[in-house]
């Protein structure tokens, strides 16, 4: 599918796109992963803070924003108006309650003191669906930096222009450079960069299909690669995606159990970023 703004009233092709190179494709996960490096040892107040103004840039911009939607798929105006309003309500609650989620919890054991500490994962990448283009991204945005990590979007091929929006608020913001970028693809590359070991988990809403590469690229991996889930509760699209990426989960962990249980991502530094983006469900 050609990556390009579509009139959803008649068809007309408004703007296209050049998908990216696999150079640029390369340079773009290298740029995450230093990213990475700087970010995960950002303090919770600087996050917020950049998250607080994320979520200011999305509220004096939501009718700038509320068209691009309308314009690439076809979404009402005032519920485009509303969408961008929603992603602002959620970067401030996430910004407002990110450190608190993720504070060590005391466990009683018989050492002197025992916690557990919530850690960043690294790279995401986030496959997600034209029907709630900013929504959609922000619920996963906006928990998965403030805990720590940075995100890679692969968003549908008919809304580049919301994608390359988010892409700049998160800039404007005062995130760095390579904290969120938008990797304008289509389905092809997204198997190789699941399967690169520099994307640490992924995140997914969308067709069966799409849930299925998703399981069975976590699945055949050489290393480890987290399939978080990210159901929404309003599309048949995303139980099919559950159900495909359920089984294909089950078949992960048939094949490779032993990797879910690695040093180089514990349970633990998983749970960070599935409980401060409240993931953890698994249809």
């Amino acid at each position: 599918m050609a990556i390009a703004t579509t009139n959803p009233a008649n068809g007309e092709l408004l703007k296209s796109f050049e998908a990216l190179t696999p150079e640029q494709i390369e340079h773009k996960l290298q740029l995450a992963t230093d990213a990475f490096q700087i970010h995960r040892r950002t303090s919770f107040a600087d996050r917020a803070r950049m998250m607080l103004r994320a979520a200011d840039i999305l509220e004096k911009e939501k009718d700038e924003c509320a068209r691009l939607m309308t314009l690439e798929m076809g979404k009402t105006l005032r519920s485009a108006v509303a969408e961008a309003s929603k992603c602002a309500t959620g970067c401030r609650y996430y910004a407002e309650n990110a450190e608190r989620f993720l504070a060590d919890e005391i466990v009683e054991t018989g050492a002197k003191r025992s916690f557990i500490r919530y850690l960043p994962l690294g790279p995401i990448l986030a496959v997600m669906p034209w029907n709630f283009p900013f929504w959609q991204v922000f619920r996963f945005v906006a928990p998965a930096l403030m805990a720590g990590n940075v995100g890679l979007l692969k968003h549908a091929s008919n809304v580049p222009q919301c994608a390359l929006k988010i892409e700049e608020i998160i800039r404007r913001a005062g995130f760095p450079e390579g904290v969120f970028q938008t990797l304008l693809i289509g389905s092809g590359p997204v198997d190789a960069i699941l399967n690169d070991p520099r994307v640490a988990a992924a995140t997914l809403t969308g067709s069966e299909q799409a849930g299925i590469q998703v399981g069975i690229s976590a699945a055949t991996r050489s290393g480890l690669l987290w399939p978080i889930l990210s159901p929404t509760t309003s599309s048949e699209n995303s139980s099919a995606a559950c159900k495909g990426c359920r089984s294909a989960i089950l078949l992960t962990r048939k094949l490779s159990s032993a990797r879910w249980r690695t040093p180089r991502q514990s349970p633990l530094s998983t749970r960070t970023f599935r409980r401060v983006s409240q993931l953890e469900r698994v249809c």
